[in-house]
């Protein structure tokens, strides 16, 4: 959705509404200059009332990128775009969050492990128009099948710190 906004993106201020390296990652390899600033929106006490995994990332998504723009609203140079995200793993009807610990890590492998699951990623993104802003949602599935990974393993990868 965003590539095809490169060329309009250049010459206006885009800011990424999360401190995840990975989203810098991503976005940075579109080749546009964006801020990063940290939603302050608590998404581990306002949850979705919903089990729909692309339903539940979009609402966290747009929610993380409201609360940017709230926070900014009264800056002199407002962004002129904001773009939140949220991801989720979503196996047999439930969303998995992120690991609350490394012994939930491991729990959380152990379930994967071996099993095909589904990485619902949401994406929002606010654009500044005369009065305010809009907003158009998108999000992505994939299907990911894990290969069976022993106890070792998955206890070294929490090690790692990589999951949490």
């Amino acid at each position: 959705m965003l590539c095809a906004y490169k060329t309009l993106l250049s010459n206006r201020r885009v800011v990424l509404a999360s401190a995840s390296e990975r989203r810098k990652e991503i976005l940075g390899g579109l080749g546009f200059p964006f801020d990063v600033v940290q939603s302050p929106f608590d998404e581990d006490k306002n949850r979705p009332n919903t089990n729909d995994p692309k339903e539940f990332t979009q609402w966290t998504a747009s929610q993380k990128a409201l609360a940017t723009i709230e926070d900014m609203k009264t800056q002199s140079n407002p962004p002129d775009f904001v773009i939140g995200a949220d991801t989720v793993v979503f196996l047999e009807d439930n969303i998995l969050g992120k690991p609350t610990d490394p012994d939930h890590a491991v729990e959380m492998l152990k379930i994967l492990s071996g099993n095909v699951h589904s990485v619902v990623t949401g994406l929002s993104i606010h654009y500044k128009m005369e009065g305010g802003y809009k907003e158009r949602l998108t999000s992505e599935v994939t299907q990911v099948k894990m290969a069976t990974l022993n106890d070792l393993i998955i206890r070294s990868y929490v090690a790692t710190g990589e999951p949490l």
